[in-house]
C-alpha cells in the first residue's frame, strides 16, 4: 500500500508517496518557482528509480498585488493536485491541518488547503489532517524539530534527498513526514500499539481542544455523497 504526504502552500508544493510497511519512497512531486530545481529532480529520479510524478514550474509573478497572486494560483495548482490523485499510486493522503496566523499568511495557504482537499475528495481518497508540531514529532521524536533535524530524520529513515535548493528539500521532508504519520496510524490501527515508538504513540494517542478524539479512535476524512 502506498500513502502519500503533501505539503501546500501558494508558492512551492511538494507530495511524497510512501510503501506503508517499509516508509521506502515511492515517488515525489513538487511546484516551485526555479526551473532548475525540476531539471534536478528528473535526473533525481532517473538515478534512484523512484517514479517523479507531475510537476510544476510556477511564475513568480512579480509587481502583482498578492490577491490577483492567489487566484492565479489556485488557477494553476488545481489541475496540478487533480494530477496528483490520478493516474499514481496512492490510498491516502495526510496533509497539514490549518494554519493560524495572518502574519504567515495563513489565509492564503487555507486556500491553496482547500483546493488540495477538494481533489481529494472529487476522487474519494481518504485523507487524514496533521499539525505540523505532531508530524515533526513522529519523524524526529520532537514537536519543536528545526529544518536540519527534519532533514537529518528523512535522510535517517531512508530518504535519499534530491540535491535540489534548500525550499525544495525542507518541503519534501515535511511531506515525506506526514505520510509516515499515515503509514504509523495505519499499522498502529492493523496490528496494534505494541511496538509503535513512544513519541510516534504520543502523537496518536494525543488530544486537544481542537481534536478531542484521537487520531486511533478518527476515520479518515471522505466524500460524503
Amino acid at each position: 500500500m502506498i500513502v502519500a504526504g503533501w505539503d501546500v502552500s501558494p508558492n512551492h508544493c511538494a507530495a511524497v508517496g510512501i510503501d506503508a510497511k517499509t516508509h521506502e519512497v515511492a515517488w515525489v512531486a513538487v511546484a516551485c518557482e526555479a526551473k532548475r530545481t525540476i531539471a534536478k529532480l528528473e535526473e533525481w529520479s532517473r538515478d534512484q528509480k523512484i517514479e517523479l510524478a507531475p510537476c510544476m514550474l510556477l511564475p513568480k509573478l512579480e509587481g502583482i498585488g498578492k490577491h490577483a497572486k492567489s487566484v492565479d494560483r489556485i488557477h494553476r495548482l488545481a489541475p496540478l493536485f487533480d494530477s496528483w490523485c490520478h493516474g499514481i499510486a496512492c490510498s491516502a493522503i495526510c496533509i497539514e491541518d490549518y494554519a493560524v496566523g495572518a502574519a504567515h499568511g495563513s489565509h492564503y495557504i487555507g486556500e491553496i488547503g482547500g483546493l488540495a482537499r477538494l481533489a481529494m475528495l472529487r476522487v474519494k481518497i481518504g485523507f487524514r489532517m496533521i499539525g505540523v508540531k505532531s508530524a515533526k514529532k513522529v519523524a524526529t521524536g520532537s514537536g519543536n524539530a528545526t529544518k536540519p533535524q527534519m532533514r537529518e530524520a528523512a535522510i535517517k529513515a531512508g530518504f535519499k534527498l534530491p540535491d535540489v535548493d534548500a525550499q525544495t528539500q525542507e518541503d519534501l521532508c515535511d511531506a515525506f513526514a506526514m505520510a509516515q504519520c499515515l503509514a504509523w496510524e495505519i499499522k498502529v490501527k492493523a496490528q496494534g500499539i505494541g511496538e509503535c515508538p513512544k513519541h510516534v504513540r504520543e502523537v496518536l494517542l494525543s488530544k486537544s481542544k481542537a481534536n478531542p478524539t484521537p487520531i486511533l479512535s478518527r476515520s479518515l476524512h471522505f466524500a460524503t455523497s
